[in-house]
C-alpha cells in the first residue's frame, strides 16, 4: 500500500508502532466530522453552516502536518488525503439525489466503542 503522506526521514517507517485504538478514533472523528461538515453543514443558520462547511473545505485543502491536520489524520489513518479531495469534488458534482443520499450516510454512521 503506497502513502500519499510522507513520514520524518528521522524516524523510519519500520520503528513506528501501529497508532493506539484511541488515537485511531480521534483521528476518524476529526475527519467524520469534516466530511458531515461539507455534506451536511449546520442547520441553526444558513450563515453558520456555510462558515462551517467553508472551514471544512479551507481544512481539506491545507498542507498542515500539525496533530488535528489532514495530513496527520491521513497518516494516523493510513488514507490518501487527495483520495478524500477527489471524493470531495465528485460529491459536489453529483446529482441532489446522490449528494442527499451521501449526507444520510454520513450523518448515520457512528464510531463504535
Amino acid at each position: 500500500m503506497s502513502r500519499a503522506v510522507s513520514l520524518s526521514s528521522e524516524v523510519p517507517y519500520s520503528k513506528l508502532r501501529r497508532p493506539d485504538p484511541p488515537v485511531s478514533k480521534l483521528a476518524l472523528g476529526i475527519l467524520l466530522q469534516a466530511l458531515r461538515d461539507v455534506v451536511t453543514p449546520q442547520k441553526s443558520s444558513l450563515e453558520d453552516g456555510e462558515d462551517w462547511r467553508h472551514d471544512a473545505i479551507e481544512w481539506f485543502n491545507e498542507s498542515e502536518t500539525s496533530p488535528g491536520s489532514l495530513h496527520w489524520v491521513c497518516q494516523i489513518l493510513e488514507f490518501n488525503p487527495s483520495g478524500l479531495l477527489n471524493w470531495i469534488e465528485e460529491f459536489e458534482r453529483s446529482h441532489e439525489s446522490r449528494r442527499e443520499e451521501w449526507a444520510r450516510k454520513l450523518t448515520r454512521f457512528h464510531i463504535p466503542h
